[in-house]
């Protein structure tokens, strides 16, 4: 997670579900919470994956 910040579990858990998660940082970039979305890997493919809509960092900033 560290190099792209964000996670992926690709079917490590459960055989056809995929899931990303990334930090909610708060002040001083501290991690305040995190988000994530599940989806079966037929329709969250590696495509899909990479353009979550995750930032360049792979965080998301608490406003």
């Amino acid at each position: 997670m560290r190099g792209r910040g964000y996670a992926v579990d690709d079917e490590y858990a459960e055989q056809d579900v995929r899931a990303i998660a990334a930090p909610v940082l708060g002040p001083g970039d501290r991690v305040a919470g995190a988000v994530g979305i599940l989806g079966l890997t037929f329709t969250l493919d590696e495509e899909r994956t990479h353009l979550s809509g995750f930032s360049d960092r792979g965080s998301v900033h608490e406003g």
